[in-house]
């Protein structure tokens, strides 16, 4: 019997491996894009903007 990722066993380990890691970033993107969307985090945001245009360009 073939041993490695060229086993059934193998395969399908790596076929649940990539599925969770898939799995694992469209949660993130839907949790971000949730909160990205919230009114409240997008005011706070213009109001972030809005002060680090009146401290003026950052000299880093």
């Amino acid at each position: 019997m073939p041993t490695g990722n060229s086993s059934t066993p193998g395969r399908v380990a790596a076929a649940v491996e990539a599925h969770a890691r898939r799995r694992a970033w469209w949660e993130a993107e839907t949790a971000i894009a949730a909160v990205v969307s919230d009114p409240e985090v997008r005011r706070l945001g213009e109001e972030i903007e809005r002060a680090e245009a009146l401290l003026g360009p950052d000299d880093d």
